[in-house]
């Protein structure tokens, strides 16, 4: 066990917005994040804003022995990963002070 690992953040997935379950499990999660000891691995950790919606292709993908990204890539669990790619690029390049890198951020996250 590595314990200088630490939690950057926590993906929801199978995430479906219109549900109060989702809202609930949402406000949960940020409220434990909060109230977390500092000596935690996940004490800095936040709840991404993007989020993977549930999304058949997505489970469909493993059993072709395909990434999301080559067997639908235009589908919305592709687009959230890609979301999520993107926005853990831009909070890393924020933290060491780089600009965002014009890198595919598809690729990240395959």
């Amino acid at each position: 066990l590595n314990r200088e690992l630490r939690v950057t953040g926590v993906m929801l997935c199978l995430y479906e917005s219109g549900t109060r379950l989702a809202a609930d499990v949402t406000e949960d999660l940020k409220m434990f994040l909060q109230a977390s000891d500092a000596d935690t691995p996940w004490a800095a950790a936040r709840v991404f804003r993007s989020k993977v919606r549930r999304n058949i292709k997505l489970a469909e993908a493993p059993s072709f022995g395909q990434s999301i990204f080559d067997y639908a890539p235009t589908c919305p669990g592709a687009q959230d990963y890609e979301a999520l790619a993107t926005e853990v690029i831009a909070m890393e390049s924020a933290a060491t002070g780089q600009a965002t890198s014009a890198a595919d951020p598809s690729r990240a996250a395959a």
